[in-house]
């Protein structure tokens, strides 16, 4: 069997992910961009196998082969599946973009096979469980994966109904690559520390989203300027993840970070958003 979805270029444009807390998120949705995912399907004989057409980097890899398995242990069937993924407006789509949708590709391909179609609730919900056994959930990538089946760009918190944005202006990003990070510190913050911060990463995203509406769905360069400030802090206190280049903030990746900056910074590739 062959399936292919094609899925809107989604990124996480605010939000910073903390153990045990699902804050706000931004995530925002290309109107140029986008990923193809091709899946061919058929029973493995042995263990489940996954294989790519090209190399996706060990970040999606690993835990898309770890999802896969999952799904192979549910039904009690070893699955064999060959991934195809294409990209158009952009030179490397993030991680956990990618991630997002190889994932509900894979799904969607499964469930088409045993004659079931899945709506959109009953899909994140399945994916989410599969990636709880997996070892491989994180909220920003349900935001991820909703503004994809969406289309829209939209605030997104775990729990809780996304609100679409609607705001119909778009605007240039430019995509700067993934990056390591270092110590990870957040297991270490205790009392009211880790509260504190978490309200704090919130707060920012609920004011970025606040200015985005008063201006007419456009963010002043001051602005962009003092948010990014702001969650690159959170970053380097967090994860260890060094000050990126001037006009450039960190967003969340898979076992890493990705960068955006604006137009003027010159850095990486421009990409149009739509709010």
């Amino acid at each position: 069997m062959s399936y292919v979805r094609v899925f809107p270029l989604a990124l996480v444009l605010a939000g910073v992910p903390l153990p045990g807390r699902h804050d706000p998120y931004l995530v925002v949705v290309s109107r140029g961009a986008s990923l193809s995912v091709r899946v061919e399907l058929a029973a493995a004989e042995g263990s489940p196998s996954l294989r790519f057409s090209r190399p996706l980097g060990w970040r999606v890899e690993l835990p898309l082969k770890s999802f896969l398995d999952t799904v192979s242990g549910r039904l009690e069937e070893p699955i064999e599946a060959v991934v195809e993924v294409e990209w158009e407006g952009v030179e490397q789509p993030p991680s956990a973009t990618l991630y997002a949708a190889v994932s509900l590709a894979l799904l969607e391909a499964v469930a088409a096979e045993g004659g079931y179609t899945l709506e959109r609730g009953e899909l994140l919900e399945a994916a989410r469980s599969i990636d709880e056994d997996a070892g491989a959930w994180y909220d920003f990538v349900e935001g991820l994966r909703t503004a994809m089946l969406e289309e829209a760009s939209l605030v997104y918190r775990y729990g809780e109904e996304p609100l679409r944005l609607g705001g119909g202006s778009s605007f240039t990003l430019r995509l700067a690559g993934e990056e390591t990070v270092g110590e990870d510190v957040t297991g270490l913050l205790g009392g009211q520390l880790l509260p504190a911060v978490g309200r704090l990463a919130g707060l920012v995203v609920v004011e970025l989203v606040g200015d985005l509406r008063e201006h007419g769905w456009r963010l002043e360069p001051e602005r962009w300027r003092l948010y990014s400030r702001l969650e690159n802090g959170l970053y380097y206190m967090l994860y260890g993840a060094q000050p990126p280049p001037e006009g450039c903030k960190w967003t969340p990746g898979l076992q890493g970070v990705y960068g955006v900056c604006s137009v003027e910074s010159g850095v990486g590739d421009p990409v149009e958003f739509t709010l």
